[in-house]
């Protein structure tokens, strides 16, 4: 089972967002991106999947989905949808805070009124290549999603860490620090330490391996990608350190995790 890896370069036009109305058929291999996605089905039928949970496709099914979630479509009639990809620093925070707070993935049933709501205004952001349009028009629609997925959501607390933990969830594979998700928060990096620490119940180094770890342990169990690749893929930068810190930390090494969970077989260590 091959499980492809998504790069913004590759499949965002303009670097930041995206839109587009497609007709598929078929499966759609299981994959995973660097971006969020929505897609609404207009119609048509299926399964949608996301991390393991099969989802009923129908007319205003919506799915929107945050970096690193893995999923595989099998569309069993001709589906129309709408496709939208934004990459995470462009999306209002409050919106993707409040939005992801609890899930890495949503979905809903949307109206006909709301289908044709989220149809207009991706039409037209299909017609313009303005970035400020763009990012307006996509925060207008992440604004409607957050009324229709939580009405009664009240306003978002301890908003700076928010913010930071969201910078960390989106940028965990890469090379980030302290101060920079302390940068994100407005707050001195001795500061944010401390009251990172006291908000999520461990150090942002800790966090920053769990992030890791679990996206790794997604990959030993759900592709054949080699142990070198996972380990650099989800940011850590010694594969020696990620070897020995994997079997520290689940007793045994990523090539015998792989075995015990029936996963495909990728390299031995």
């Amino acid at each position: 089972m091959s499980v492809s890896r998504h790069r913004t370069d590759r499949w965002i036009k303009n670097s930041f967002v995206d839109v587009s109305h497609k007709e598929l058929f078929g499966p759609v291999a299981e994959h995973w991106h660097e971006f969020y996605e929505i897609e609404l089905i207009i119609s048509g039928s299926g399964t949608y999947n996301i991390d393991g949970i099969d989802y009923d496709i129908a007319r205003g099914s919506l799915f929107l989905m945050s970096p690193s979630s893995f999923h595989h479509i099998n569309f069993t009639s001709d589906t129309k949808i709408i496709n939208l990809m934004f990459v995470p620093d462009i999306g209002d925070r409050d919106f993707l805070c409040r939005l992801f707070g609890d899930c890495p993935h949503i979905t809903m049933k949307l109206s006909d009124t709301d289908i044709d709501f989220m149809a207009v205004l991706t039409a037209d952001m299909v017609k313009n290549s303005y970035i400020p349009y763009l990012t307006a028009s996509l925060n207008c629609l992440l604004g409607k999603l957050l009324l229709l997925n939580s009405p009664d959501a009240p306003a978002l607390q301890n908003a700076q860490m928010k913010y930071a933990l969201l910078y960390i969830q989106n940028h965990f594979r890469d090379k980030i620090t302290l101060e920079d998700a302390a940068e994100v928060a407005h707050y001195s990096r001795n500061y944010f330490g401390n009251k990172f620490k006291e908000y999520v119940g461990m150090t942002f180094k800790a966090y920053l391996a769990e992030l890791r770890f679990s996206l790794a342990l997604k990959m030993l169990t759900r592709t054949a990608m080699p142990t070198a690749d996972i380990c650099y893929s989800c940011g850590f930068t010694d594969y020696s350190n990620f070897m020995y810190s994997f079997k520290k930390r689940y007793g045994m090494t990523p090539g015998k995790y792989r075995k015990c969970h029936g996963a495909p077989i990728g390299d031995t260590e």
